[in-house]
């Protein structure tokens, strides 16, 4: 809900396929995925530019449709998509992630061990 307790518009959702031989009937999907644009963001240029650019890099898109704000809401879209990253934001200690230690280093440059034992490695 945005301030005031008024709803999201409508979000666009695409259903993505990448596998070359994807079909949802007969195939095992290798990779599928549901792609949404965010509903301040949806328009009919934003959805061209986002379906174009996925059938460039050779994406099949198997199902377009929208998602009214209610029922986002009712089946708890965005809570169960953001619940494997929330859950290790608010579950697990920093020293129990898994931290490409070479990654961490090129960004922050330090090392990912010395982060945790000097008390500065924290999650949300």
């Amino acid at each position: 809900n945005l301030k005031g307790g008024s709803r999201l518009p409508i979000s666009c959702v695409f259903h993505i396929c990448t596998h070359a031989y994807c079909n949802l009937s007969s195939v095992m999907v290798k990779n599928s995925a549901f792609l949404f644009i965010k509903p301040h963001a949806v328009t009919d240029k934003v959805k061209e530019l986002v379906e174009s650019n996925l059938k460039e890099k050779g994406v099949r898109i198997v199902k377009k449709g929208s998602l009214k704000s209610e029922v986002i809401d009712k089946k708890k879209l965005i809570d169960n998509h953001y619940y494997a990253i929330a859950s290790k934001a608010t579950i697990l200690k920093p020293n129990q992630l898994n931290v490409p230690a070479d990654k961490f280093k090129g960004q922050f440059g330090i090392e990912w061990q010395g982060a945790l034992d000097s008390g500065k490695g924290v999650n949300a």
